[in-house]
């Protein structure tokens, strides 16, 4: 097992009792108000202790309240298998460049990643010169060896292995770059005990919505946002949410920075002396239903992209995104102005849903 597989609820679920029989508590008390036991823990082979040693001592804790059941397993022992799977299935998963935004703007436009922990994978041709990596490895899913971190499961941004990107299974990201790599090899899936699992729907969690144009006549304005093709929606929830937009521009600033001539940025400052309020969010919370009349959002179809093989997926991800169009009726034509500026709604959020096709 490795560290993420003891950080991953399904993985425990599955497999904890495959490696511990019991565990007892003894000797529990309570001092200066942080609690302390005596744990007895009996394990399923004498091969899950072997790295313990009497004496040994740990320099954190945790106390963990487990609020899920875990599964019947059968006692697992130390096979040592590391034999491939000749079909990857769902191992790998294909995420759009446009995920890491500005930390990415160079490299293939679909990047391959293991869709599951580290102990789901073994290596093949190793490359102990990572100067000269085979141009078909290039957006790829790899395991490096790093001079300072050991191995790390990633994707190949380039083919001097100096752009590394990554995502692990709760959705965190990031790109690594110019490290010192020992040796790198093919990711390939092996039989193994698996857990939780990257989806797309933690993927796109990290892509804004990208506005690509707007309309406005009279009282109404309509905006349209292009969203990742997975079943998702635009992060608005109420009236607030939308004159948030409107007068913040996507970007946290309110409409008096960004544009100070419009006449909602002049009365949202009349607003804010009027009513003695300096926070923007109270503000909008408190004035919404003044300016927004009210507002409707319809949706282009999207996919469940977890559940189509891996060809359709890249097919989709390939094509043109679905378009999302935000339609709001203002309480009157004075307030529906907008910034010149293209850029105004570039910080718009999504959220993934299962109800909408």
């Amino acid at each position: 097992m490795s560290f993420d597989d003891a950080c991953d609820e399904q993985w425990q679920h599955r497999f904890a009792r495959g490696f511990v029989e019991s565990v007892r508590v003894a000797d529990q008390t309570t001092s200066g108000g942080f609690p302390s036991a005596v744990l007895h823990i009996e394990v399923t082979h004498r091969a899950w202790l072997d790295h313990v040693r009497e004496g040994d001592t740990w320099e954190s804790y945790a106390e963990v309240e487990t609020w899920f059941e875990l599964a019947e397993c059968a006692p697992i022992t130390p096979d040592g298998t590391d034999a491939p799977i000749d079909d990857p299935g769902d191992s790998f998963i294909a995420v759009p460049r446009v995920v890491w935004g500005d930390w990415l703007q160079m490299g293939p436009a679909l990047l391959e990643l293991p869709a599951y922990a580290p102990t789901a994978y073994t290596t093949r041709d190793r490359i102990d010169d990572p100067a000269h990596i085979p141009a078909d490895w290039i957006g790829r899913a790899v395991r490096v060896m790093l001079e300072l971190h050991g191995a790390e499961d990633v994707s190949l941004v380039d083919g001097t292995a100096s752009t590394l990107a990554w995502m692990h299974l709760d959705g965190t990201f990031g790109v690594t770059r110019n490290a010192r790599i020992t040796s790198i090899a093919r990711l390939v899936p092996k039989a193994s005990r698996r857990g939780g699992k990257l989806t797309y729907a933690r993927v796109f969690d990290h892509v804004k919505a990208e506005f690509v144009g707007a309309y406005t006549s009279g009282r109404r304005i309509e905006l349209a946002f292009r969203i990742a093709p997975d079943r998702r929606e635009l992060d608005l929830g109420a009236s607030a949410d939308v004159l948030s937009l409107l007068a913040w521009g996507g970007n946290g600033r309110l409409a008096t920075d960004r544009q100070p001539n419009t006449e909602l940025a002049t009365a949202l400052a009349a607003d804010a002396e009027r009513l003695d309020i300096g926070d923007s969010f109270r503000l909008i919370d408190r004035v919404a239903d003044s300016y927004v009349a009210h507002y409707t959002v319809t949706y282009e179809p999207g996919h469940d992209l977890d559940d189509l093989p891996p060809r359709r997926i890249r097919e989709i991800l390939t094509a043109e995104w679905p378009t999302a169009r935000l339609s709001i009726t203002m309480t009157d034509e004075r307030w529906a102005t907008l910034p010149h500026d293209d850029t105004w709604a570039d910080d718009v959020g999504t959220r993934a849903i299962t109800g909408r096709p």
